[in-house]
């Protein structure tokens, strides 16, 4: 089997096995804007395990478009986006209580996954149930989304009450929500729990990019 990735702009990157079954190729920083990525796999014939082969290879070809990322410190109690390099927009926000390990909000660069305009929350140990948050952005598989949280709007910019997700105010969600697109980098800093396997399959950028090479089956 051979995997490649090909730019349109030169890019450094890597390939890392992250566990016996599945292998992910990053660039060592962010993608520059508005480049093309093919990625191509060699799987015709090859054998699968359990008597099965590929049937052909296979050829994936995306853009990335513009470059956006939102920065967010728990800190600060601040949400800041940036579009191509230009902040743009600057919002008070909640996190994660910190006095909880179950409910801080980890630190670390987490990745829009999906976008709701409508999600209901459910999480029994805290007692609640089909909580209805609008404007929601998941970002890691652990929990976390950015949503509107109305009820909070007095502890945004003050102090992080939430069960570790990102709160804003009903505006300042819709404006997130309009503003990301899947595949965007969500930098949150200034907690201790860290971003890590557990929170699901899009922890690539939590792994430091020496440790990350040598996860590679190339690494000499």
């Amino acid at each position: 089997m051979v995997l490649s990735v090909q730019t349109s702009v030169p890019t450094e990157g890597s390939w890392a096995w992250l566990d016996d079954t599945a292998v992910h190729w990053r660039p060592k920083t962010y993608f520059t804007a508005n480049t093309k990525v093919t990625v191509t796999a060699t799987l015709y014939g090859l054998s699968l395990g359990n008597g099965a082969y590929g049937r052909q290879d296979l050829t994936v070809s995306f853009n990335i478009g513009r470059f956006s990322v939102l920065r967010d410190d728990t800190r600060t109690h601040r949400l800041v986006a940036y579009a191509n390099g230009i902040k743009v927009a600057d919002y008070p926000a909640g996190y994660g209580l910190d006095s909880d390990p179950h409910r801080v909000t980890h630190s670390g660069t987490h990745v829009v996954m999906a976008k709701y305009p409508v999600f209901f929350m459910t999480n029994l140990k805290y007692d609640y149930r089909n909580v209805e948050a609008r404007w929601a952005v998941r970002i890691s598989d652990s929990g976390e989304l950015t949503h509107s949280a109305p009820w909070s709007i007095h502890q945004q910019g003050r102090t992080n009450v939430s069960h570790g997700c990102i709160n804003l105010s009903p505006a300042a969600a819709k404006a997130v929500f309009d503003a990301v697109l899947p595949g965007d980098p969500v930098e949150i800093t200034g907690s201790s729990p860290q971003l890590g396997a557990a929170d699901g399959d899009y922890y690539d950028r939590a792994i430091q990019w020496d440790a990350w090479v040598i996860k590679s089956a190339l690494h000499d």
